[in-house]
C-alpha cells in the first residue's frame, strides 16, 4: 500500500512457502516439506516401501512459474487500466493447484490412490534428507538440517559418528536406516513437535485427503467447489495465485459435450436454419443441461 500511494502503477509480487498469514507462516518453505504437506510424496515411490519425494524441486519450479504468469497478468491489466496491483504466490498453493487432478479424484470419487511397487529416491542429497517412519504408522519428511541437532532431538548420541558431510553423503543409506530406527520410537505428532521446537526443517507427510483438511490449506481457502449440472457439487483446488485487483475464481464447470455448439457455429457465420439442419441430421450434438 505504501508503494501504491507513491505510484499506483507499481506491480509488487510476494513469494513465500505458505502465504503471508496462517498457522505455518513462520515455518521454512522448503521444497520437500511442501511436497509432503500437499500430498505429492504420499503418491510417490514403491507401494511396499516408504513414500519418497519427487527427484526434482517441483514446488520451487511451479512457484516460480506462478510468479511469472501472475506478473504477466498484472502487466496486461496495467496496460489496459493504468493500475498496478499486489500478487501473492506461495509454494504450497502452487503445488496444490498442480495436483488438482488428483485432488478432484480423491475428493469426489471417494477412493484414495495406492502407490504401485516401483519408485525412486532423491539422488543428490546427503543424510538426513528423507522420509522417516514414526511409531504410529505415519511419516515425517526431514530436509537439510544440522545432523547434531537431529540426533540430540532423537536422544541418539550414538549417531554422532556420522556427523560430517562426507560421511553423511557416502553412507547416506546406512545413516537413513539408523535415523529411521530412532524416529520409529516416537508418535508422529510428538516427533513433529520435538523437531519443530529445535528448528529442524520437517513436515508431516500427508495423503491428499488429509492435506485437503490441513489448517494452512484451509486458511488459504485452497479447496473450493462449484456446481456441475450433472455431477452436483464438485470440490477442486482453487487458483494458486492471489491477485488484489483481479482475483481468480472458478465461475463455471467444464462445458458438456456440444454445449456451446450453436454459439460456435453462429460465430462461423452459420444461420439458425443451417444449425438446426445439422442437429436434425445428427451431425452435431447439443447438450445444454
Amino acid at each position: 500500500e505504501d508503494f501504491k500511494a507513491v505510484n499506483p502503477r507499481i506491480i509488487y509480487c510476494s513469494g513465500s512457502g505458505y502465504g503471508e498469514e496462517g498457522p505455518y507462516v513462520e515455518r521454512p518453505g522448503q521444497d520437500m516439506l511442501i511436497q509432503g504437506l500437499a500430498g505429492l510424496i504420499a503418491n510417490t515411490g514403491r507401494g511396499d516401501q516408504a513414500p519418497v519425494p519427487a527427484g526434482a524441486g517441483l514446488a520451487d519450479q511451479i512457484g516460480a512459474m506462478n510468479m511469472v504468469y501472475g506478473i504477466l497478468s498484472a502487466l496486461y491489466y496495467r496496460e489496459k487500466t493504468g493500475k498496478g496491483q499486489k500478487i501473492e504466490v506461495n509454494l504450497l498453493a502452487g503445488l496444490l493447484a498442480h495436483l488438482n487432478q488428483e485432488y478432484v479424484a480423491v475428493l469426489n470419487l471417494g477412493e484414495d490412490f495406492v502407490r504401485p511397487n516401483s519408485g525412486i529416491g532423491h539422488p543428490g542429497m546427503q543424510a538426513p534428507f528423507g522420509i522417516y517412519e514414526t511409531k504410529d504408522g505415519g511419516y515425517v519428511s526431514i530436509a537439510m538440517s544440522p545432523f547434531k541437532t537431529l540426533y540430540e532431538v532423537l536422544e541418539a548420541p550414538q549417531l554422532a559418528v556420522y556427523d560430517d558431510l562426507k560421511t553423511l553423503f557416502d553412507k547416506r543409506d546406512e545413516v537413513f536406516e539408523k535415523v529411521n530406527a530412532e524416529t520409529k520410537k516416537f508418535a508422529t505428532q510428538d516427533l513433529l513437535a520435538r523437531l519443530l521446537k529445535a528448528d529442524i526443517w520437517c513436515a508431516e507427510v500427508k495423503d491428499i485427503r488429509r492435506a485437503a483438511e490441513d489448517p494452512q490449506v484451509t486458511h488459504m481457502g485452497m479447496i473450493t467447489s462449484y456446481e456441475h449440472p450433472r455431477g452436483g457439487k464438485v470440490r477442486v483446488v482453487a487458483p494458486a495465485v492471489k491477485m488484489s485487483e483481479t482475483p481468480a475464481t472458478i465461475e463455471r464447470p467444464a462445458p458438456l459435450v456440444g454445449q456451446h455448439g450453436r454459439e460456435i457455429l453462429a460465430e462461423f457465420g452459420l444461420s439458425k436454419e443451417e444449425i438446426a439442419a445439422l442437429e436434425a441430421s445428427g451431425d452435431m450434438t447439443v447438450d445444454a443441461a
